[in-house]
């Protein structure tokens, strides 16, 4: 969708109306929160969310931060122990063909569930 453009009047008391397109493609409305802002001879309208402030830490920088890290580490930990349960099924650098189903290695569909179980739990909290 192209940029929108519009003109619009600064009226006596400061106020400025936005265009109904504006309003639309920026998703803001009627009570909507918008900060404002001067930089290089523009002036910036950037809507604003408002959280609780009880929930105010988890949308911190730092705390994010630290949930894409546990985030991560939680995904190497499922990866290492998918590894771990692969190589004691099918051995060490074993690899399924899967359109050779004679070749003993493990179930697809059970490698599958696995997964699914591991996904659902966290690393380390048994079979």
């Amino acid at each position: 969708m192209p940029t929108q453009r519009a003109v619009t009047k600064i009226t006596r008391n400061g106020q400025i109306t936005l265009p109904a397109a504006i309003r639309r493609e920026a998703k803001v409305k009627e009570g909507d929160l918008l900060a404002v802002r001067f930089e290089q001879d523009r002036i910036v309208l950037i809507p604003q969310k408002l959280i609780d402030k009880s929930q105010a830490y988890f949308w911190s920088e730092s705390w994010q931060e630290a949930e894409q890290e546990a985030e991560l580490t939680r995904g190497e930990g499922l990866l290492s122990e998918l590894q771990a349960w692969w190589e004691s099924a099918a051995g060490p650098g074993r690899v399924v063909r899967v359109d050779n189903a004679g070749d003993g290695a493990p179930d697809v569909e059970e490698a599958v569930r696995r997964i699914a179980s591991l996904a659902t739990r966290g690393p380390g909290e048994g079979a």
